[in-house]
């Protein structure tokens, strides 16, 4: 049985802008590597940059790798991530 996904994230930039993609409810891995759910070839991205956990009572839990938060020795700006129902 198909499930109806609770959550999208929608990209406001980036190689991604525009697109929209459902949050299963196993999660969803964003990044560069090849095995990764949704993919970016942005330049900073990590191969597995962050990853988006849907929470049984509501909310996302957000993982990012170490790779995410520091590039070529230096701290990273962590994104802003906003969440909205997959109506949208």
């Amino acid at each position: 049985k198909m499930q109806t996904a609770r959550y999208k994230i929608r990209f406001i930039n980036g190689d991604l802008e525009g697109r929209s993609f459902a949050v299963k409810e196993s999660g969803v891995v964003i990044g560069s590597s090849m095995n990764a759910d949704i993919r970016s070839s942005d330049a900073g991205v990590a191969e597995e940059h962050v990853t988006l956990l849907p929470q049984s009572g509501g909310g996302i839990v957000m993982h990012c790798s170490a790779d995410a938060l520091v590039r070529n020795g230096q701290a990273s700006a962590v994104p802003t991530l906003r969440f909205a129902p997959a109506t949208m």
